[in-house]
């Protein structure tokens, strides 16, 4: 399943079970794609396409497209595999540039991510959001405010470059735990935590962890409704002033699986 930026006029919402995807446009021409499937194993991403480039939607939406190729027929979840695919679908970007988060999940929990760009990936569990990987920007905590809210756009590695860095976690899900995966139109809407004009906390996970159970997640609401919930309070962001955000009006993309036992 395939949401493609060229295609979304403003946003648009697939699920099956217990796997959402969705993209919401920011932006004039969207820049953002996401992909799943459910198979053998359950494989889902989202894409970025670096705006500022030339065919942000392009490189985003080729990202999509091989990753849901590649991982169409796998039975296996592994680092090496991960690997592999990244380094298909960087061959496979006719133009533009995209950040890339992708996640393997088998029957057991297992779970591999993998991600270039600054779309970040998060655990979450009845305890919190805890960040694993996705973040390549080139600034970090202890940066001052100024420097981080001025700079956060700027990436160390994107897919559709000669060369990238990629980041792989490993881990295990406990029945009722999720993954999600979002773009930067998400986790640069959160709140960062500020200490006498330095940034000591970029992540986002408290802000994102509250914001999910006010979307109901963990109390009977659906994965649709807790990603449009989400989405809808992001948006809300955007013309509003709220303690340690610096909103920014942007494409949306997300991805929410919840593992079922």
């Amino acid at each position: 399943m395939l949401i493609l930026a060229a295609e979304v006029k403003n946003g648009q919402l697939l699920c099956e079970g217990n796997v959402c995807v969705a993209v919401k446009k920011g932006h004039a021409l969207c820049g953002d794609s996401a992909f799943f499937i459910k198979n053998h194993i359950c494989a889902f991403g989202v894409f970025d396409g670096v705006s500022g480039e030339e065919h942000p939607s392009t490189a985003s939406e080729d990202a999509a497209r091989a990753f849901e190729r590649f991982f169409r027929n796998q039975k296996e979840v592994s680092p090496l595999l991960m690997r592999e695919a990244f380094d298909y679908a960087n061959n496979c970007i006719t133009a533009g540039y995209t950040t890339a988060s992708v996640v393997l999940v088998d029957n057991h929990g297992s779970f591999v991510c993998g991600a270039v760009g600054d779309s970040p990936i998060y655990k979450i569990t009845k305890e919190g959001a805890r960040f694993l990987c996705g973040d390549q920007r080139i600034v970090k905590e202890g940066d001052s405010v100024f420097k981080f809210t001025s700079f956060r756009n700027v990436v160390s590695s994107v897919l559709g470059a000669k060369t990238f860095s990629l980041d792989v976690v490993e881990g295990a899900l406990r029945k009722g735990e999720r993954l999600m995966a979002v773009s930067d139109g998400i986790s640069d809407n959160l709140a960062l935590k500020i200490k006498e004009g330095y940034v000591f906390d970029c992540r986002g996970e408290e802000d994102l962890f509250s914001l999910l159970k006010k979307c109901g997640l963990g109390q009977g609401a659906k994965e649709s409704e807790v990603v449009s919930c989400l989405i809808h309070e992001i948006q809300e962001r955007w013309f509003e002033s709220r303690e340690g955000v610096f909103s920014k009006i942007d494409d949306i993309a997300v991805a929410l699986f919840s593992f079922e036992g």
